[in-house]
């Protein structure tokens, strides 16, 4: 386990709040979202109950979900660089974290073994649009001889900060234990 030991809560920029700096999002349901960037990139993001992962804490963590972003059409690679890309996915986030209690967790997928680029640009994003409301914590998880890179993302308001920070880690630690 490599845990950073600090979270990341900068404040760095104040564009979030501009929406012409953002995606016109489409709000498939709850936690599911759509938005087109300006060269025809469709993105859907959303987000998967992932309470299972912390089923040892039923009573005393709130709502946990997964995070995840995919392509539906186009090729961003293709594309130049879109900061409207980072500030549409911080806007989600920021959406399901306006309850204080949510707790998400992003995993890098690594079928493609791009997942440090994945953790990179992510906490790209997180650093450059939080707005200081939330911390991250990263770590690395060692599953099957795969460093699998995780983040868990909770409002500094949560009431259950410190033991929520304390079921991720350990969970981490735990699924190092299996793969030993």
């Amino acid at each position: 386990m490599n845990t950073s030991g600090k979270g990341e809560n900068s404040k760095t920029s104040k564009e979030i709040s501009n929406s012409t700096n953002l995606y016109s999002l489409k709000r498939n349901d709850d936690h599911v979202f759509e938005f087109t960037t300006a060269l025809g990139v469709r993105y859907k993001t959303y987000f998967l109950d992932y309470s299972v992962v912390f089923e040892h804490y039923p009573d005393t963590i709130g709502p946990v979900y997964s995070f995840g972003v995919e392509v539906l059409e186009g090729n961003p690679a293709s594309s130049p660089p879109d900061q409207k890309v980072g500030a549409t996915i911080a806007e989600v986030i920021r959406l399901l974290l306006t309850e204080t209690e949510n707790i998400i967790v992003y995993v890098c997928d690594n079928l493609d073994n791009k997942q440090l680029a994945r953790k990179r640009k992510f906490d790209n994003w997180f650093n450059r649009y939080n707005d200081g409301s939330y911390t991250k914590y990263n770590n690395i998880a060692l599953i099957d001889g795969v460093e699998v890179y995780n983040s868990l993302i909770l409002h500094n308001q949560n009431k259950q900060y410190h033991l929520v920070l304390s079921a991720f880690e350990e969970v981490n630690r735990w699924a190092e234990k299996i793969e030993k």
